[in-house]
């Protein structure tokens, strides 16, 4: 996974830093986040996992939709 010129403003979704962050919520900008859920998913029984791309919409730039 590359992350050219992110930012990681995680403060910036409502809930995201609550609990869980860390240990059932991540991020894949650092290494600890990137191998989280590898960790959570070893003890996994069943049940959700959700993937949520947030993105930022920045004036002026074009997200490619």
């Amino acid at each position: 996974m590359i992350a050219t010129d992110a930012v990681l403003l995680p403060e910036e979704t409502e809930g995201l830093t609550g609990p869980g962050w860390g240990e059932r919520v991540f991020t894949f900008y650092d290494l600890p986040g990137a191998i989280g859920p590898w960790h959570a998913l070893g003890d996994f029984d069943g049940g959700r996992v959700v993937v949520n791309v947030a993105v930022r919409q920045v004036p002026g730039h074009h997200h490619g939709r």
